[in-house]
């Protein structure tokens, strides 16, 4: 069974059912607001494998995932658009449920610029990158430091 041969693939650090709990409530916030869910269990595996089981933001151990941008603002379930983050970065994604995007984080300087290049070009690599592609063309109106 593929499932299960990817699992042993996973960094002995991650828990799997934190990981496929994050999956299926993200599928469920998608179908909430009326978005495009197109990535599989095994696809969401390969991103977290490719990463190794560290954080996309600051290199340290991952125990979850993160959208680079929100449901909230209508933005798909496609692998270009998760990564894996460790506990703090998690928390500097989602305030008080409040889920922001890798660009407000950037605008708000809570990211470094070379950090927001470097997770960009890595997920403009995996599938849904168009939809990277439209949101960044969108959003270079905006004043960006």
């Amino acid at each position: 069974m593929v499932r299960n041969s990817r699992l042993n693939d996973l960094p002995s650090h991650l828990n799997n059912y934190r990981l496929g709990s994050w999956f299926r409530q993200q599928k469920v916030k998608a179908n909430r607001h009326g978005v495009l869910v197109d990535c599989t269990w095994e696809q969401f595996l390969d991103l977290i494998i490719d990463h190794q089981g560290h954080c996309a933001y600051c290199n340290r151990l991952a125990v979850t995932a993160c959208r680079l941008f929100p449901a909230t603002e209508m933005a798909p379930l496609v692998p270009a658009n998760i990564v894996p983050v460790c506990r703090a970065c998690s928390m500097l994604h989602n305030p008080a449920y409040q889920p922001r995007s890798i660009l407000d984080l950037y605008c708000d300087g809570q990211v470094e610029k070379a950090v927001v290049f470097r997770i960009l070009s890595g997920a403009l690599k995996r599938p849904g990158a168009d939809f990277l592609l439209r949101r960044i063309r969108l959003s270079a109106n905006r004043r960006m430091p």
